[in-house]
């Protein structure tokens, strides 16, 4: 969570022109972000594959 703190408390560390245009720090963030959300993603499609093989 507090890799993610920047995006709200230090704006102007994360964005040049906020929400679009991001710094470095801010690529690093998003990239984090996605990172986990495709995790997340895969975790449950093979969850249900699972339940559906068991069926």
């Amino acid at each position: 969570m507090c890799t993610f703190t920047p995006l709200v408390i230090l704006p102007e560390l994360s964005f040049t022109q906020a929400p679009y245009a991001f710094t470095l720090v801010g690529q690093y963030i998003v990239k984090n972000v996605v990172f986990i959300l495709a995790g997340i993603l895969i975790y449950q499609e093979s969850k249900k594959e699972r339940q559906q093989a068991l069926i």
